[in-house]
């Protein structure tokens, strides 16, 4: 995905060398470590923990750590020391909530869900996802070390209107045609 949305390079590793073998990434040989590399993203898919003090010792920082895994830092130490360096820290609740949102599209808008697309969920997911990590870095003046002041600013309230209500009227500023049902779902809700 980093690829196809035009990252020059994009690096990737995983302990079962065959799987890091992806379509417009560069694979590091068994030989190479990740945390040698300079990037501008850091983006830890399946280990957590696996950002401790070797790799805050051999690892340039990168400008932003987006956790697709629930906790990319070891220890606080070194997620304070990265957020020093200036990386921005963007939490895998923001950066990957992906089934979280399509859940609440097929509870508030099952037909719509059933019918739809799927590559439009997956981008209405990425847009807020964008927004929500953007919102984030602004609201923290894109300083690594404001991030926790401002987090829960970012977050929705749980007694707010459900998010999957919210993607007919996405569809409809994208210029596609939101079926009945979408409606007579969302009065049901």
């Amino acid at each position: 995905s980093l690829a196809s949305l035009g990252a020059k390079t994009v690096f990737t590793c995983d302990s079962h060398a065959g799987l890091a073998d992806i379509d417009g990434c560069q694979p590091l040989a068994p030989e190479e470590n990740w945390f040698d590399k300079e990037v501008d993203f850091l983006v830890p898919c399946a280990n957590s923990l696996a950002i401790d003090e070797n790799v805050l010792k051999h690892m340039p920082a990168p400008s932003f750590v987006v956790g697709a895994t629930n906790q990319p830092y070891a220890s606080q130490e070194v997620r304070n020391a990265f957020d020093k360096k200036g990386t921005l820290h963007i939490p895998e609740s923001i950066s990957s909530g992906g089934a979280i949102v399509a859940d609440s599209v097929e509870w508030t808008h099952p037909e719509l869900f059933r019918t739809i697309e799927p590559q439009l969920l997956y981008d209405w997911i990425i847009d807020i996802s964008k927004a929500k990590s953007m919102d984030l870095c602004l609201r923290a003046e894109n300083q690594a070390m404001n991030i926790h002041h401002v987090i829960d600013g970012v977050y929705e309230e749980s007694e707010t209107v459900p998010v999957g209500l919210r993607f007919p009227e996405w569809l409809g500023e994208k210029g596609y045609k939101v079926p009945a049902t979408a409606a007579a779902d969302a009065t049901e809700a």
